[in-house]
């Protein structure tokens, strides 16, 4: 499984803040699949594939949006979440969320994937047959997400706070390499 900017915003979540806002990290990232699937399924792709100028503002926002979480990260522990205090610990919940909302709804690799390719496959079936396809993908999500979310917990209990800061910082390098190379497909476009 190729690690896209949502598998690494999950994996650093749980790594960098824990449990339980891992956990609110992957059920925003799932209930965007969610949402993402079931446009797919409805027929959305279709206008994608219609709208080359959707696509370009599409990746050039991503672009941005993936650099703004790695210099976030890369600010330092305390932007990481490392070291929020207790007061802080509500807005960082809700800062979550609109991060893992804006990786899966601003990303447009998750988002042909989900509208385009999946939902080539959900349009092409018929009734509840949809629906069920639909309905697969989406708890397919939710495993996955899950998955690597404990995953990085168990991790991150084997770190340290210096361990956790270098993973922030190679997490960050990787969301901006993910933008750089969003924005190297809209050049070459």
């Amino acid at each position: 499984m190729p690690i896209g900017a949502q598998n690494l915003f999950i994996v650093q979540q749980g790594i960098s803040l824990g449990a339980p806002r891992v956990f609110y990290a992957t059920l925003a990232t799932t209930g965007c699949d969610a949402l993402l699937i079931t446009a797919g399924s409805l027929g959305l792709g279709t206008l994608f594939a219609g709208h080359a100028a959707l696509r370009t503002v599409l990746m050039a926002a991503g672009g941005g949006y993936l650099l703004y979480l790695a210099w976030q990260n890369l600010r330092g522990p305390d932007a990481a979440g490392l070291d929020a205090p207790e007061a802080e610990q509500t807005l960082t919940v809700r800062r979550t969320v609109t991060r893992a909302m804006g990786v899966s709804l601003l990303n447009p690799h998750a988002i042909l994937d989900t509208v385009g390719v999946i939902g080539a496959v959900g349009i092409a079936r018929n009734g509840a047959a949809r629906v069920w396809f639909a309905g697969g993908c989406v708890l397919a999500s939710l495993v996955w997400f899950t998955l690597l979310g404990t995953a990085a917990l168990a991790i991150r209990r084997r770190l340290t706070r210096r361990g956790r800061l270098w993973i922030a910082r190679a997490s960050s390098l990787v969301m901006a390499l993910f933008a750089l190379l969003l924005w190297s497909e809209l050049a070459l476009a």
